[in-house]
C-alpha cells in the first residue's frame, strides 16, 4: 500500500494493521489518538478544532523529545536511523569582535543553511532548524544507549518478533481512531504485546 499526504488532513484508512507508514502520513490522518484526547482537557471545541486541523501539536519539540525519537529510530529502525537524523557541526559563524575575533565560534549548533551549522546567536534569517538532527554529543548517547538495549537478554528476544513503529486504524463508536506502536508482537509463538520504549 502506498502512502502519501499533501499536509492537510485526510481521512485514515480503512481499519487495519499498517506497517512502514510515515510519520507525516499518519499525523495527516483525521482521527481520534492520544495526541488528540490531550486537547478534551481545555474543551470538546478545542478537541473538535484539534480533529479539524485547526490546532497545533500540545507538546512543542524539545531538545529531549527530539533526542527521544533520535534515540527510538537507533533501536527500533537502524537500517534508517543513519539516513534520516543529520549530526550538526558546531557553529560556523565567524567572531567579528572579542578575544577571538576571527575564529570560528564553535557553540553548539542548531539552525542550518545548506551544509553550514549556526549557533541561536549567529543564525541569519534564511536558517532552519531541521527537524531529524542530533549534536555530535548526542549521537554518542545514543549509540552507548543503544548498546546497552541490544545487549539486554530480554531486548533481544523481543526483538525476534514482531514489527516496529506500527500504525493501527479502527473505530470506536463510529469515531476513527489511530495509534502508533513502538512494537507490536502479533501471529507469533507468543501473547499479543504492545511495546513502548521510554
Amino acid at each position: 500500500m502506498e502512502f502519501y499526504t499533501d499536509g492537510k488532513h485526510v481521512p485514515p484508512p480503512a481499519p487495519g494493521i499498517y506497517h512502514g507508514v510515515p510519520f507525516d502520513v499518519y499525523a495527516s490522518w483525521n482521527a481520534m489518538n492520544a495526541s488528540a484526547l490531550v486537547w478534551a482537557e481545555d474543551s470538546m471545541e478545542h478537541l473538535q478544532a484539534k480533529l479539524a486541523g485547526q490546532m497545533e501539536e500540545k507538546d512543542k519539540e524539545s531538545d529531549d523529545l527530539r533526542f527521544g525519537r533520535a534515540f527510538h529510530s537507533a533501536v527500533l529502525e537502524p537500517d534508517t536511523y543513519t539516513s534520516q537524523w543529520v549530526v550538526s557541526s558546531p557553529c560556523m559563524s565567524i567572531l567579528k569582535s572579542g578575544k577571538n575575533k576571527g575564529s570560528f565560534c564553535g557553540s553548539s549548533a542548531r539552525y542550518r543553511v545548506n551544509d553550514e551549522w549556526y549557533c541561536g546567536t549567529h543564525a541569519p534569517e534564511s536558517a532552519s532548524e531541521p527537524h531529524d538532527y542530533i549534536t555530535p554529543k548526542e549521537k554518542q548517547r545514543v549509540a552507548l544507549l543503544n548498546e546497552k538495549v541490544r545487549n539486554h537478554k530480554v531486548v533481544k528476544l523481543i526483538r525476534q518478533h514482531g514489527g516496529k513503529e506500527v500504525t493501527i486504524v479502527w473505530e470506536w463508536n463510529g469515531i476513527p481512531c489511530k495509534s502508533r506502536f513502538d512494537k507490536l508482537i502479533y501471529d507469533a509463538q507468543c501473547p499479543d504485546t504492545i511495546l513502548d520504549l521510554k
